[in-house]
């Protein structure tokens, strides 16, 4: 799919078990999924690829779920198409 807008972003890692072991994981973006749970529940929230870099080997290590992470959205504000580029280490999440 084409990006249909520049829509970047910051959310944090919901959920890391991809049921096909393809690396995905969940991710609510703030500025899109807010962060009531009784809203959108993380089951609903898509599955998120993760980008590596061109020169990573096979094994990588899994995002834990808490992890701020910075995204990138291929569908614009629908975000049913979330790419994961990076991470922010050290940022502690706030208590819900």
């Amino acid at each position: 799919m084409l990006l249909t807008q520049g829509y970047f972003g910051i959310g944090i890692v919901e959920d890391s078990v991809d049921p096909q072991g393809l690396g995905r994981v969940r991710v609510r973006i703030f500025d899109i999924h807010g962060t009531d749970k009784l809203k959108i529940p993380t089951y609903t929230l898509p599955w998120a690829n993760v980008l590596h870099a061109a020169n990573y080997s096979s094994h990588f290590e899994r995002i834990k779920e808490n992890t701020w992470v910075f995204v990138t959205t291929l569908d614009g504000q629908n975000a049913q198409e979330i790419v994961v580029l990076g991470t922010f280490p050290g940022i502690i999440p706030p208590n819900p």
